[in-house]
């Protein structure tokens, strides 16, 4: 969520914030970083899921075909993205 936050997309994470975390504000791009951070303590803190890839056994190596095969699904995404971009967002995932 954090690497398609921008201008152009804080009125959705700010919406976002806003009706599932009860957020208030009006800075979408605030509102929106604070909706992102409540979602990872969701995920992780709540659900005890893993933060990382290398957590689940994956490491660089596979990281390159993993974009290759996601990619496609994106690129009519909300934000599209590119495999370079599913890549890079995936590297961030490793620590």
């Amino acid at each position: 969520m954090k690497h398609v936050l921008s201008p152009e997309t804080a009125w959705k994470f700010g919406e976002y914030g806003r009706e599932v975390w009860g957020l208030t504000g009006d800075d979408d791009m605030a509102v929106g970083a604070a909706a992102i951070e409540k979602t990872a303590e969701f995920f992780y803190d709540v659900l005890g899921l893993p933060r990382t890839l290398r957590e689940v056994g994956i490491g660089e190596e596979k990281l390159e075909l993993m974009a290759e095969n996601c990619a496609p699904g994106l690129a009519r995404a909300f934000v599209p993205l590119t495999k370079e971009d599913v890549l890079a967002i995936f590297r961030d995932c490793l620590e």
